[in-house]
């Protein structure tokens, strides 16, 4: 099994009170090492990705839709370590929605635990009631 870290650029652009529009850049692979590569390449891919194990206290089963609003998100750092990365791949694996996740301490990169991840390709999506309301706004109706 491997570890990769994946660049996922997002942005949003053409803010008005109405909304805005979205874009998103090819991903690729940033760094990426086996489980069982060297103690040494195993350390450098934990400093590049940075990952944290990401929980919400609380119990989400009695807080119903609400959950996410009433509890706190708590981030932990993983170890940089071949023990830490071999935890972070069975949290990763294993997982389910509402169980800790795995992310990384950079804001448009994920991590991906297996065999080869499919990367996303390069994509915009304009909002049709911003887009509206910018043409109304360019001809001086709005």
């Amino acid at each position: 099994m491997k570890a990769y870290l994946i660049s996922s650029p997002v942005k949003t652009f053409g803010q008005t009170g109405v909304g805005s529009h979205a874009c998103a850049g090819q991903e690729r692979v940033v760094a990426s090492v086996s489980l069982d590569a060297s103690d040494a390449e195993v350390a450098a891919f934990m400093a590049v990705a940075d990952l944290n194990l990401c929980l919400t206290l609380g119990n989400q089963r009695e807080a119903g839709d609400q959950w996410g609003e009433m509890f706190p998100k708590v981030k932990m750092p993983i170890p940089h370590t071949r023990e830490g990365l071999c935890q972070a791949a069975k949290v990763a694996v294993k997982r389910r929605p509402s169980d800790p996740h795995i992310d990384t301490g950079w804001g448009q990169h994920r991590v991906h635990f297996g065999s080869s991840p499919e990367l996303a390709n390069a994509s915009v999506h304009l909002d049709g009631e911003n887009l509206a309301y910018q043409r109304e706004l360019l001809a001086g109706r709005a």
